[in-house]
């Protein structure tokens, strides 16, 4: 879930051509979730993370399966 926490603060900050994500990083994000900025690259840059996300929630609340 780090990582949704991430992107939230990334969408929140990031403005097109405007913010460098390095300043994002630096600024925003280090001081609660310190991280190398190589590994916050790599969480903006991961394909499917959506999909993981939603793996990762079902995961944690999971659903009554009944056998029959």
């Amino acid at each position: 879930m780090l990582a949704k926490k991430v992107i939230e603060i990334v969408e929140k900050n990031y403005v097109p051509e405007v913010t460098p994500y390095k300043w994002i990083w630096r600024t925003k994000v280090y001081p609660i979730y310190p991280m190398s900025y190589k590994t916050f690259l790599k969480i903006l840059d991961k394909p499917n993370l959506e999909q993981q996300l939603n793996v990762e929630r079902q995961k944690a609340s999971p659903q009554m399966k009944f056998a029959f």
